[in-house]
């Protein structure tokens, strides 16, 4: 278990389901056995005068725990629904080409301005912002021991200290 490609798409297998995110914004959860969809969420609506407004696909995969399965979508919302029913537990406004990570407490999101957004993972509540980052083009979070890893353009990893987002370290 765990992420697999399937038909060249990518789809984390948790809880005896398949969990994916689609193009048009929608988070699915399939039932393993059977193919059926068990739900359908939205993390992001399609809005705008052009195709390029429109695009609001889900970014990354989702992230699935006892409790949430969790996405986030480009010009969308990030945000965590029950991994059963797929009812919103919360969403927050924040778009983002780079995906999230979790961990005990926290969702972590870089959001499509370059700013580190750490939030309580029941309830989406802010738990801090690091955006000395923003003009660095930073790529998706990633959970180290006691820190949070984002990789910039130009191939610097900068380490984030998870408890309050201050800059602890870069690695060239």
């Amino acid at each position: 278990f765990g992420e697999v490609a399937l038909d060249g798409g990518d789809v984390v297998i948790e809880r005896g389901g398949v969990f994916f995110g689609t193009a048009g914004g929608r988070l699915l959860g399939l039932d393993l056995a059977t193919g059926t969809v068990g739900w359908e969420a939205a993390i992001a609506t399609p809005k705008g005068a052009t195709e390029l407004e429109r695009i609001a696909d889900v970014t990354s995969l989702p992230t699935i725990d006892e409790r949430y399965a969790c996405a986030t979508a480009y010009q969308g919302r990030t945000g965590c629904f029950d991994v059963v029913r797929g009812t919103p537990v919360w969403t927050r406004d924040i778009g983002s080409l780079g995906g999230i990570a979790i961990d005990g407490k926290n969702l972590y999101v870089t959001d499509d301005a370059g700013a580190v957004h750490a939030l309580d993972r029941s309830t989406g509540a802010s738990v801090w912002k690091q955006d000395a980052l923003k003009d660095r083009r930073i790529g998706g979070p990633q959970v180290t021991g006691d820190h949070l890893a984002v990789v910039d353009v130009e191939g610097y990893v900068h380490l984030l200290d998870r408890s309050d987002g201050r800059l602890a370290g870069r690695l060239a």
